[in-house]
């Protein structure tokens, strides 16, 4: 019967974004009562690290929901090829991509804001029972507001029909219509346009040449009035916007011309094929993403063992890490990876390359992993053998282990071992030094080791703690004009090059006062 067609982003617009998104949500599943209806929701360009808004709040929302909940993800990537302006959303995009992706059996689609509570008339409050029996057109609402601390502290998310309840009958005084002459009828019209799904399509969705703020509700509103009769459903539905005005919300200062965009509108059409990137890759995410399921299969047997480490000079440079504890820590960084992206693993540990394709499968993701240091035979089907340039070149997310596996190390071949890693390191400055492109790099027992001072320099370095064994960074944007201290200089010069005698001067240096400055954590 009708698709409600929302967006955003895992960016905490506004004020207490979460509760307004869950509330409007939870609100517009309770008056969807047909089949077929949907909540087609684009998130779009959240960070990759980042979970899409949706499944960050999935635990608050009910479960009728999440059932209707249809979640479309445009990632950074996409982003950056339609590009055209300075802001990190595209409303007409974002809302386009919805539309086109739309359920065909719908006759109607409702185009709103992610923070609408909408109250329908009638003891079911059934929108879609409302929207049966309407006549052919384009319909639209007066937004009334609902003050921050009413929607923040009064409202539960999870109770909508409470919500909706109280609202039908509050008499509190919220319901001012703003009126606007002409085609508009309603202040803030883009809260709720309701139009046929052959109409919108027939017209090509809304400008995405509008890559700017404002007026892009206005637009639609116009060149929909060119095309058919615009009414309003004004005494059958009241509509509630959860205000967000306690901190500024995340506008441009350049806004679309209205001159152009609304006022000099002549047509209903637009010549835009491509609208709504019928070409484009967004995907289509499941909710039940199976992460904590996946990683819990993976896991020992013996997986809640206390994993004991000492940091001390004594310690530094220990090769061996315990793989159970490192897991469940690298795989968070593949969890929202994109569908397109390809791991690259640069490494000795077998054991762990496979439980990595074992996570992958089990996850269904369709993600390769090259691997430069391994054997092809020895390799599960997902991985395969690379190059050095094959590494530089294609890989999104590089996985440098500079470890060994505690349960397979041998701790009487140090020596080999710290040759191995002196490999890693030569092969870690020579991709950060021709890899150009924006990948992640993941580094494997960094910490408390001489890998620490290059995978330092070489990036901006983010680090989760010791205990998990993991850190992680990016090229670094200034990397040329890095300022660092001179006993960091110190030990990178050592590290870089008298990599073999780094313990020996270690242990030298932490007898003297300089040494002492050196270490001071660590003695």
């Amino acid at each position: 019967m009708i698709s409600v067609i929302l967006y955003g982003r895992n960016d905490n617009h506004g004020y207490n974004f979460h509760k307004r998104l869950a509330l409007s949500i939870n609100c517009m599943a309770e008056v969807l009562t047909d089949p077929d209806d949907e909540i087609v929701f684009t998130d779009y360009h959240s960070p990759d690290d980042f979970s899409t808004i949706i499944e960050a709040i999935s635990d608050t929302l009910t479960v009728k929901a999440k059932g209707l909940i249809r979640l479309l993800r445009v990632r950074p990537s996409l982003h950056r090829q339609i590009k055209s302006g300075e802001r990190d959303m595209i409303e007409p995009v974002a809302r386009n991509i919805a539309i086109r992706r739309s359920n065909p059996k719908n006759r109607w689609v409702l185009s709103t804001n992610p923070d609408m509570i909408l109250v329908v008339k009638g003891e079911d409050h059934s929108l879609s029972r409302l929207v049966s029996n309407l006549a052919d057109g384009f319909y639209t609402l007066p937004r009334f507001s609902l003050p921050e601390c009413l929607w923040e502290s009064a409202f539960k998310r999870d109770e909508p029909a409470e919500v909706i309840r109280f609202l039908d009958g509050q008499n509190l005084h919220l319901n001012t219509v703003v009126r606007r002459p002409g085609f508009l009828k309603y202040d803030n019209p883009g809260d709720f346009q309701l139009m046929l799904r052959e109409d919108v399509l027939k017209i090509g969705g809304f400008d995405e040449r509008m890559v700017n703020s404002w007026h892009v509700d206005s637009n639609l509103s116009k060149r929909m009035s060119l095309l058919k009769e615009v009414r309003s459903l004004e005494g059958d539905i009241l509509a509630y916007h959860c205000n967000h005005a306690l901190t500024p919300s995340f506008h441009t200062n350049f806004s679309n011309s209205w001159e152009r965009f609304v006022k000099g509108v002549k047509t209903p059409y637009l010549n835009n094929p491509n609208w709504g990137l019928s070409q484009g890759l967004v995907e289509e995410i499941d909710l039940k993403n199976g992460h904590l399921r996946a990683v819990c299969s993976l896991a020992n047997a013996n997986q809640n063992q206390v994993n004991d480490v000492q940091i001390s000079l004594e310690t530094f440079n220990t090769l061996a890490y315990s793989l159970p504890h490192v897991f469940a820590n690298l795989v968070d960084h593949l969890c929202y990876l994109p569908k397109n992206a390809t791991l690259g693993y640069l490494g000795h540990n077998l054991t762990l390359v496979q439980k990595i394709c074992a996570y992958l499968e089990q996850r269904k993701m369709s993600n390769r992993l090259l691997c430069l240091l391994q054997q092809a035979e020895d390799l599960p089907g997902r991985a395969q053998v690379c190059t050095l340039e094959d590494i530089i070149s294609q890989p999104s997310v590089l996985i440098f282990d500079f470890g060994f596996d505690r349960d397979s190390f041998d701790g009487n071949s140090y020596e080999q071992g710290r040759k191995l890693q002196k490999q890693m390191i030569d092969l870690f400055i020579k991709v950060t030094g021709k890899n150009k492109r924006a990948a992640k790099y993941i580094g494997i027992h960094v910490l408390h080791t001489d890998a620490d001072i290059i995978f330092s320099k070489c990036l901006d370095k983010f680090g989760n703690g010791y205990s998990s064994g993991i850190s992680y960074g990016y090229m670094s944007k200034r990397r040329k004009g890095k300022r660092r201290s001179v006993p960091t200089f110190f030990q990178y010069l050592v590290v870089r090059f008298g990599f073999h005698y780094s313990d020996s001067i270690r242990r030298y240096l932490a007898k003297t006062r300089i040494g002492k400055r050196l270490f001071k954590s660590l003695v």
